[in-house]
């Protein structure tokens, strides 16, 4: 699972950036997720960002899958598409 989306890095435009979630953990409440930028699918690491999901719920759909949807929850990335 990842999502493809048009980003930047230190002013380098990087048309539909391959976005995948590398790491997560978190508590029964919260979730904290690092998500990882690549020019391109199986390219080299660009960069990494981290975000948190405050309304994590343990009995809703598995961590991964509930990342994805606060990520795309987020303004920067409600035009991505899924890959």
């Amino acid at each position: 699972m990842a999502i493809l989306n048009d980003t930047e890095f230190k002013g380098i435009s990087i048309p539909q950036a391959y976005i995948k979630v590398m790491h997560y953990d978190g508590c029964k409440n919260s979730l904290n997720y690092t998500i990882g930028y690549h020019a391109k699918q199986g390219g080299q690491l660009v960069f990494t960002e981290q975000y948190t999901v405050d309304d994590f719920n343990l009995e809703g759909d598995n961590a991964i899958k509930q990342a994805y949807v606060h990520l795309k929850s987020i303004d920067k990335f409600k035009s991505a598409s899924d890959c």
